[in-house]
């Protein structure tokens, strides 16, 4: 996917830096960033590396830089959820982004909030690191 990102970035003429590593122990500076975004990739980690990932987030991003996560939500249909589940796979609908701002208050977030986006699919989180 880096390299997908790279040519449309490349193609959009944006001068773009592409780094890779682990959330859990990100490379940056205490206080280096005004926005975090994550989609689609927090349901791929085990509970313990989304808390120590979400720790990791709050301690690069500046006082009052904010997180904003986009995930799968699961279908309140169970049918539709068995569905979903066998189209997109299982393991995609096993964490449930509902269970993500308790994780994101104990990080030490603050202004947590969540709820639906356009997709039928997909479900925000958001948080702001206190400060400013």
């Amino acid at each position: 996917m880096i390299e997908v990102a790279k040519k449309n970035a490349s193609r959009s003429e944006l001068e773009v830096v592409f780094d890779v590593g682990l959330i859990e122990e990100l490379v940056f500076p205490d206080a280096t960033f005004d926005i975090v975004v994550s989609r689609l990739a927090i349901h791929h980690l085990p509970e313990d590396l989304k808390r120590r990932g979400f720790a990791e987030i709050l301690r690069v991003l500046k006082p009052g830089g904010h997180l904003l996560i986009a995930d799968f939500k699961p279908p309140a249909n169970p049918i539709l959820n068995h569905i979903t589940s066998a189209l997109v796979g299982s393991h995609m609908m096993h964490t449930n982004i509902w269970s993500l701002p308790p994780m994101l208050e104990s990080a030490g977030f603050v202004e947590i909030a969540s709820g639906p986006t356009r997709s039928a699919f997909l479900a925000f989180v958001s948080g702001k690191k206190p400060g400013i």
